[in-house]
């Protein structure tokens, strides 16, 4: 489902315009980013909990030659960097038949 598809089942639903149902829910979104961006925790009951974590630091490899088969290789850092994270709640989980 596209965010389209979305904003016209709310529409209904809620009895508005396709258009304010959009609108409402760039809004929802807009505000999200932001609690985020402040690292905030959103949880929606019934659904699940965004949040952000650290992704540690690490060391990759750079290879360098001819090709991939070359035989140097440097180090690369690959910085720390915040990710957003997903923890979907018990009665979302999807039930094995």
């Amino acid at each position: 489902m596209i965010k389209r598809e979305l904003a016209i089942k709310v529409a209904r639903r809620l009895k508005m315009t396709n258009y304010e149902a959009e609108r409402f829910i760039d809004t929802v979104i807009f505000e999200m980013k932001h609690a985020i961006d402040a690292g905030d925790e959103i949880t929606l009951r019934g659904f699940g909990t965004l949040y952000t974590a650290v992704r540690r630091a690490k060391v990759g490899r750079l290879l360098k030659g001819p090709g991939a088969k070359g035989k140097t290789v440097e180090p690369l850092i690959i910085p720390a960097k915040r990710i957003v994270k997903f923890k979907q709640a018990d009665s979302f989980k999807i039930k094995q038949p």
